[in-house]
């Protein structure tokens, strides 16, 4: 996983497939079916019109890739700060290694998260911390912008372990 997207890579570390978090995700879709062995669950995930469109859910297990669903009428995709992005709630899905960069995993330490120096850390009402790192990268802010990046959000349970890696662009909603 990196700011601009992920890579799958083979056993002997060469890279296999690279998606960048504005391209269409069928190709992505084909590559993660090839590598986890199985197809994914999908579901759609009610966006709000203006800031966020529906996305296509596919999950595997601990790795889910959101898509938007373009319409003829909506905006298009390259008007959207967040096209697609991914959650990560496994360390491995049926035998891949699902990495975060500086090499975060699920069950790594909050200790382990605070000593990046996350950009920020709050407490949430369910008496999780959600910390984000890397809070300078807001996504795709206009069609000129093709190749944003996201920050990560991770979720830890206090004085605990990572329990979720979410690539997106930073905000303080």
């Amino acid at each position: 996983m990196a700011a601009t997207g992920f890579t799958l890579v083979g056993d002997d570390g060469s890279d296999l497939f690279t998606y960048r978090w504005h391209d269409d995700a069928a190709s992505a879709v084909d590559a993660l079916t090839d590598a986890f062995g199985s197809a994914p669950e999908e579901s759609v995930l009610e966006g709000d019109g203006t800031h966020f469109p529906d996305y296509t859910s596919y999950r595997w297990g601990g790795f889910e890739l959101r898509d938007m669903v373009e319409t003829e009428d909506g905006k298009p995709r390259a008007e959207y700060v967040q096209p697609s992005y991914a959650v990560i709630t496994a360390e491995r899905e049926n035998g891949v290694a699902l990495v975060a960069e500086f090499n975060l995993v699920i069950g790594s330490s909050i200790e382990e998260v605070r000593a990046l120096e996350p950009d920020s850390e709050f407490e949430r009402s369910d008496g999780t911390v959600r910390l984000f790192l890397e809070s300078e990268r807001n996504g795709f802010s206009a069609p000129e912008v093709v190749n944003g990046e996201y920050a990560l959000a991770i979720g830890a349970e206090e004085d605990g372990a990572v329990y979720e890696i979410i690539y997106l662009p930073y905000s303080e909603l």
